[in-house]
């Protein structure tokens, strides 16, 4: 994550946007992190990420059709 002080964020603003297509960008003033600049792609795969564990997808299989099994098995049809 790059780091970024509110003013050079505010007087090259349009330079901050393009770095934030391929990372997020945090924004400071007075030494505080105030904001952050997202990269949507990098934020959607930290969602992912955070799911690992809740959801045991095999990787062959999607999440339908892993769930239809674990009903399946559960209710014994």
């Amino acid at each position: 994550m790059m780091k970024a002080t509110a003013t050079e964020v505010k007087n090259n603003f349009g330079k901050y946007l393009e770095i934030a297509q391929t990372q997020s960008v945090q924004i400071t003033k007075n030494g505080k992190t105030i904001a952050v600049l997202k990269n949507e792609a990098e934020e959607r795969q930290n969602n992912l990420e955070s799911l690992r564990g809740w959801l045991k997808l095999d990787e062959m299989k999607s999440w339908k059709e892993q769930r239809t099994e674990e009903t399946a098995k559960k209710y014994g049809f």
